[in-house]
């Protein structure tokens, strides 16, 4: 999820990024609060107006509880 601290870094409000993704202040205020989760292509705008990627990653655990990760940016969604 979008961290306040990252949008502190780039110096933008909470209004700047709801603009810039095209969404609404208060969308921004509730997800940083965590009492909203956004859908992913909402997400991935917000992301970009913070410099950031969305990933979706695996994680292999081994028998000897040494694990492996993969990740990936997150494909781009159709309408179905």
């Amino acid at each position: 999820m979008p961290r306040p601290a990252t949008r502190f870094e780039l110096d933008l409000t909470q209004k700047d990024v709801a603009e810039q993704a095209g969404t609404s202040h208060s969308f921004i205020s509730k997800l940083e609060r965590g009492d909203h989760m956004p859908t992913i292509p909402v997400l991935k705008r917000i992301l970009a107006v913070l410099d950031e990627e969305l990933l979706i990653g695996v994680e292999r655990r081994a028998p000897d509880d040494e694990s492996e990760r993969e990740v990936a940016p997150a494909p781009e969604l159709s309408a179905a």
